[in-house]
């Protein structure tokens, strides 16, 4: 097992969470983004709200 330290742990990979997740890495910030789907993008694809 492997660990890794984080600077930022992002809830949620909507519009918010992935912004965020640019501007931290833009800053050089350790971070992970958690989301509930599986991929990328699943929130467009799924319509917003919908899980």
């Amino acid at each position: 097992m492997t660990t890794t330290e984080l600077d930022t742990l992002i809830i949620g990979g909507g519009q918010a969470g992935l912004a965020l997740g640019h501007h931290l890495r833009r800053t050089g910030r350790r971070f992970a983004i958690l989301d509930a789907h599986a991929r990328v993008g699943d929130t467009w694809r799924r319509g917003a709200g919908t899980r």
